[in-house]
């Protein structure tokens, strides 16, 4: 029997959080004969023999420690790559997870483990291929597995869940706290969800997963949104604000991105990232990227001088499944802070689920204080925006990070951007 597709597995380690991505590695050398632990900083230590092993973990947003010995990357990615070469360090991806998971370690050991981290033997293909040929999509399959799970034992205890959203779009928008008591505003103008009139109770009112006494079920709340922002076109822009030393874009001072999502084939993508503070600071680092459906086409950097240009297929460059990944991460978090708290916003048309969060965060590098987080959902469970705040500790700074979906149901499939059949210059 073969393994299970590296593909496969590197989708299931990229979709764990961040802490529980750490947990699996842990328990991945645990296997190996290793004694292991995850230290405070986040950074698993895998000890044998008097010698220490320091892992940890790089996406195409969280750049590894510069203390790893073995760098692991959520994707085979030459920019995670050259991280890793830059702090002379292993690199190893999630192609190399799956043949140390399967053949590395004992394999009773190697199920066990696959299983209770991954969700999946490593030695069963949980996407056999359809007769057409293609596979089930995973993560559309799985949350809607969550979700009937979720509907069946609500429907046990009375409570309805509303599977489906309502048609529509009205322009209301919601007043919000804000810093030092302002208010931001929040439109869900063309959001394609309504309320559902005339609902017997308040129960209607909450997402699936939250309820009126808070957070009921983290992985109902986290698969909800996916399965429904998954299955329509939308835009999500997110921006981040914090001193360089700051974990969480190490070395980024600020960073702006747009994406036009279609579908997981079809975007186009704008991503800044900033070093320097300042109003003549300029990106240090640029992204832009266009998927035609088949293949994605990229220009990195910030200059004419300095333009890189690369096309490669889709399965080998997501970068929304990134971007979106970083959102769900930031979710998770609130969802698991010290203390959160459920209210709801609504007017004739609308309504809206405000989830908050304060004190430590579950995932966060333990040098952050003060955290504070809101989220803002459709009774339907979809994320329009979510907002965190908390202070770095070392330097006393700030961060924040603002994620906002919109115009959900609406975008129109992107068309391809000028600089793809620009003159290339070597």
């Amino acid at each position: 029997m073969p393994p299970v597709p590296a593909d496969v597995l590197a989708r299931r380690f990229r979709r764990l959080s961040a802490s529980d991505r750490r947990r699996f590695l842990a328990a991945l050398w645990a296997a190996r004969g290793y004694d292991t632990e995850v230290s405070e900083d986040g950074i698993v230590r895998a000890t044998t023999g008097g010698r220490t092993v320091r892992v940890d973990v790089a996406g195409l947003l969280s750049p590894a420690s510069p203390e790893a010995d073995v760098v692991v990357g959520t994707r085979s990615s030459d920019r995670l790559r050259r991280r890793a070469t830059e702090a002379d360090a292993e690199f190893l991806d999630p192609h190399d997870l799956r043949d140390m998971l399967c053949f590395g370690v004992d394999r009773a050991e190697g199920i066990r483990v696959g299983e209770e981290r991954l969700g999946l033997d490593p030695w069963v293909d949980p996407e056999p291929a359809t007769a057409t040929g293609k596979s089930v999509p995973r993560r559309i399959a799985v949350v809607a597995v969550l979700l009937l799970a979720a509907a069946t034992l609500l429907a046990v205890s009375g409570v309805g869940v509303p599977l489906l959203d309502g048609a529509g779009g009205g322009g209301a928008e919601f007043g919000t706290p804000g810093p030092a008591g302002e208010t931001t505003v929040v439109s869900t103008a063309a959001s394609g969800e309504n309320s559902v009139a005339g609902d017997p109770s308040n129960a209607s009112l909450y997402s699936p997963g939250l309820n009126a006494s808070g957070v009921s079920s983290v992985s109902t709340v986290v698969g909800t949104h996916l399965y429904r922002t998954q299955q329509a076109p939308r835009n999500l822009s997110m921006t981040y604000v914090g001193p360089a030393e700051d974990p969480l874009l190490a070395g980024v001072v600020r960073h702006e991105s747009t994406a036009s999502i279609y579908t997981a084939e079809r975007f186009l993508l704008s991503a800044r990232s900033y070093e320097t503070n300042g109003e003549n600071a300029t990106p240090t680092r640029t992204t832009d990227a266009w998927a035609d459906g088949e293949r994605v086409h990229r220009l990195t950097n910030g200059t004419v001088a300095e333009r890189r240009y690369g096309t490669r297929p889709l399965g080998e460059y997501s970068l929304v499944d990134a971007y979106e990944s970083f959102v769900v991460d930031r979710l998770r978090e609130l969802l698991t802070a010290e203390e959160t708290t459920v209210s709801t916003s609504s007017d004739r048309e609308n309504s809206l689920v405000i989830v908050t969060g304060t004190g430590a965060s579950h995932g966060l590098a333990v040098n952050a204080t003060d955290y504070r987080a809101t989220a803002f959902l459709t009774p339907q469970g979809r994320l329009v925006r979510l907002t965190v705040s908390y202070v770095h500790a070392p330097t006393g700074a700030e961060v924040r990070v603002d994620v906002a979906y919109s115009d959900f149901g609406t975008v129109s499939p992107p068309r391809e951007p000028d600089w793809v059949t620009e003159p290339r210059w070597e």
